[in-house]
């Protein structure tokens, strides 16, 4: 999924308050993940 099917699945499931966080390594290789953090 791109990052906004994502979220929009998580809102069909019944999460809001949606924040996406983006980590990146700690390595300057210039990875980095995301995390969805939201509410119940």
């Amino acid at each position: 999924y791109n990052l906004k099917e994502f979220e929009n699945i998580l809102i069909t499931n019944g999460l809001s308050q949606i924040v996406v966080h983006e980590i990146k390594d700690g390595y300057g290789e210039g990875n980095s993940f995301h995390v969805f953090e939201c509410s119940l």
